[in-house]
């Protein structure tokens, strides 16, 4: 009895997480094209959690916190989205008032007003000692990757929870690429309880 459950569980876990381990580089027998200027994201895609999110305790708090947040019926598939970047379930958080989490976007531009993606001060300053891997290791859309990068950098304004999970390995069947992901990623669905973003330095 005691086998059969074990195997059931290792089963499940097989299935609602993506696997950690992903060989970076090319794809096989990929030939690589070129996208479009007003697709370049063309071809990109995460390979994380594939599992229903309204299966999850975890995952019913992100939609709540969602529509909370005033995203109304399209809260499950935001928080759909937002638990598929990642490569394990998430891990719910409360973060103090003044807490900071920092962002990277190519130089010169900023971060979206809605954008949800962000890490902790310890993961960018970890990630951007080797800022050669930095698309790779947070797998970035083509949109979002380049030379040079800014940091951003929010505030909570008052007690507020957020999710945190490994990011899910990516895969590019236009350029071939694929990315590794794994560095840890915090998950903000409630911008509203956040300063907004403030540029304090620079990946070059």
């Amino acid at each position: 009895m005691f086998r059969r459950f074990t195997a059931l569980l290792l089963l499940l876990l097989m299935t609602v997480a993506a696997p950690v381990a992903w060989a970076g580089g090319t794809l096989p027998g990929c030939i690589p094209g070129t996208a479009p200027a007003d697709n370049p994201n063309l071809g990109w895609s995460t390979k994380g959690l594939s599992s229903d999110v309204a299966q999850f305790p975890v995952g019913l708090d992100m939609v709540e916190m969602l529509r909370q947040a005033g995203n109304g019926d399209k809260s499950k598939s935001y928080a759909q989205g937002y638990w598929s970047s990642g490569a394990k379930i998430p891990v719910k958080r409360l973060l103090a008032p003044g807490t900071r989490l920092e962002k990277i976007v190519p130089a010169g531009s900023v971060p979206s007003a809605y954008t949800g993606y962000w890490a902790s001060v310890e993961v960018i300053d970890k990630e951007k000692a080797t800022p050669k891997l930095l698309a790779d290791h947070f797998a970035l859309p083509p949109s979002s990757v380049a030379a040079d990068y800014d940091i951003y950098e929010i505030t909570a304004k008052s007690p507020v929870s957020v999710f945190r999970s490994p990011i899910a390995p990516a895969e590019n069947t236009t350029s071939c690429v694929i990315e590794d992901g794994g560095a840890e990623q915090t998950l903000v669905l409630d911008r509203g309880k956040f300063a907004a973003p403030v540029k304090v330095g620079e990946i070059r």
